[in-house]
């Protein structure tokens, strides 16, 4: 009986300690066709990352007898902003420059990519930011775009978060296969986690998509995607610029005008060559979860309540569901260890375990 009782405590303390490791402990982010990760912790090693870099860059244009002809200029600094959602840094837009992406040795990022994932943290405000922008060369910069004339893929953020996949020419000038958050969020500020998955070459037709999650939540889809027109390797062909913090739009509306810069704040960037499937979207929002930190000291008795770190609240709209598309809300991502149901239930089973091994002894 002794025995007994020992290989059931034994086992007891397995199951407590394997169930209340945290998922923020283990959680890793999927690496299969991983083409970029940038922490932007410091300006030395947080531009690059994966085979990638992302350098400091402006843009001057000129008149075009179709468009304006813009041109990218490297060497603008660096910008790295202690305020970050992780680590010790996060890339500051001014509003002047940005950052195009290229690998390590200049050659495309999204050479021969069909489909396309990307992650990040943004604090951005209600006005016009671009986290995102692919668009093919015209003239040997980026192409300006002209309204229902677009070709690009980007990511829009004002009032919310706008996945845009336009190839208005091979749709006859038609915008289409354009997906957004609901109007009602607004991040004001605030630190929100996005991650995009365009998924344009996928042999099940009804999942060649463009999804969005944010903060861990499955937000919006686009409608079903005809991959001739807008598989990502077609669309930007084989010159092209993919660049954070600028879209190269207002040649309609202003001559004069060189394009949208950003004034906010990125960080954790990851960019897949390939669409992720619900379970790797789950364990890259865990991955990329903001550190919880730790409850204040306090000499009030009773208030053993962690709070949440700013930033993190994943309460979702009614009509959202969790990243794996289910209909039944869960809770985020990024929630688990000692605090989870899993690390409750193995506490309680150590505990029926050793009360247990007193009754018997008792008896």
């Amino acid at each position: 009986m002794k025995k007994i009782i020992s290989i059931v405590m034994v086992v007891a303390m397995i199951a407590a300690l394997a169930f209340t490791v945290s998922a923020d402990d283990t959680a890793a982010a999927p690496t299969d066709g991983l083409l970029a990760h940038f922490t932007f912790d410091d300006a030395e090693t947080g531009l690059t990352g994966n085979g990638a870099k992302a350098t400091p860059s402006t843009v001057t244009a000129t008149e075009g007898e179709e468009r304006r002809i813009l041109a990218i200029e490297t060497g603008a600094t660096a910008s790295i902003s202690e305020d970050a959602a992780i680590g010790g840094g996060a890339y500051q837009f001014d509003g002047t420059s940005f950052l195009t992406l290229t690998k390590e040795d200049g050659s495309g990022l999204l050479d021969g990519v069909d489909s396309l994932t990307i992650s990040y943290w943004a604090k951005t405000d209600t006005t016009t930011q671009w986290p995102f922008f692919a668009t093919p060369n015209f003239e040997g910069g980026p192409k300006s775009q002209i309204y229902l004339k677009e070709t690009y893929f980007g990511i829009l953020e004002n009032n919310g978060t706008h996945a845009e996949l336009y190839n208005s020419p091979a749709n006859n000038n038609q915008r289409s296969y354009s997906t957004s958050t609901p109007t009602a969020t607004i991040f004001n500020g605030e630190w929100h986690h996005v991650i995009v998955v365009v998924d344009t070459d996928n042999e099940d037709e009804t999942l060649r998509k463009v999804t969005v999650y944010v903060d861990g939540y499955f937000d919006s889809e686009s409608t079903q995607i005809t991959i001739e027109q807008h598989k990502l390797s077609e669309l930007l062909g084989s010159d092209y610029s993919v660049m954070l913090g600028y879209a190269p739009w207002g040649y309609n509306d202003n001559p004069a005008h060189e394009g949208e810069f950003s004034n906010s704040l990125l960080d954790d960037v990851y960019i897949y060559g390939r669409a992720l499937n619900d379970d790797e979207v789950k364990a890259l929002d865990a991955a990329s979860a903001m550190p919880k930190e730790d409850p204040p000291e306090t000499d009030a008795p009773g208030d053993d309540t962690e709070k949440a770190p700013a930033g993190t609240d994943k309460t979702p709209a009614d009509t959202n569901k969790p990243a794996d598309n289910s209909t039944e809300t869960s809770a985020p991502a990024d929630e688990g260890g000692c605090g989870s149901t899993l690390g409750a239930a193995a506490a309680v089973v150590a505990l029926t375990a050793v009360f247990g091994c007193a009754i018997v002894k008792k008896h």
